[in-house]
């Protein structure tokens, strides 16, 4: 039974090679939009650096992510809207990567990395997860249609709720080391700049 799924997985995750490459060229695209953004209108970072003393608080919003990705997936026509939503995350990102090399040059830029890494890369990696197991709800529930049966919901929604639920335990752990831990560590680290 194992050995079948792992090969179930594999073929699912060749199938959806091209999900990750586009799924990584909106990244791209969306991280160098922030980028030229952030070098074109530069934004004074005293304050942002003043509020490292602070906790940051990213589980409300991370949450609301996830649940409109939930309900995206499950409308199947509204996954789209998951597009929107990683490339917003990489335009923050590159918004933060531009700032602070405006600023800090590339002393600036390396911290900058260190602050995305804490904060969002772990998220976008997630959102990018969920894009694909996005993906494959989306073409189970096309093959699905047409012999829909009693097993539609037990073969296809639950794994979908299952793997949601997962996640969202995983961010909220996340989310409470971030909160604890994160900013801490950043304020430690602004000698780097």
């Amino acid at each position: 039974m194992k050995e079948v799924n792992i090969i179930y997985i594999g073929e699912n995750m060749k199938r959806s090679k091209h999900v990750i490459i586009f799924g990584l060229i909106i990244i791209a695209i969306s991280l160098i939009t922030g980028f030229i953004y952030a070098i074109n209108n530069p934004y004074d970072l005293t304050d942002y650096m003043a509020n490292l003393s602070k906790h940051n608080n990213l589980f409300f919003s991370h949450l609301g992510i996830l649940f409109l990705f939930l309900l995206s997936t499950l409308s199947i026509l509204g996954s789209i809207s998951q597009v929107f939503i990683i490339g917003f995350e990489s335009v923050s990102i590159g918004y933060v990567l531009g700032e602070f090399f405006l600023a800090y040059k590339f002393k600036g830029l390396a911290y900058a990395f260190v602050t995305i890494f804490i904060n969002k890369i772990i998220f976008l990696i997630i959102l990018l997860y969920l894009l694909i197991n996005s993906y494959i709800y989306i073409r189970k529930s096309f093959h699905n249609i047409i012999g829909a049966s009693k097993d539609y919901f037990s073969q296809i929604i639950v794994p979908v709720l299952l793997k949601y639920g997962v996640v969202t335990i995983f961010i909220v752990i996340y989310d409470i080391i971030v909160y604890f831990f994160g900013n801490i560590l950043l304020n430690y680290l602004t000698f780097m700049l």
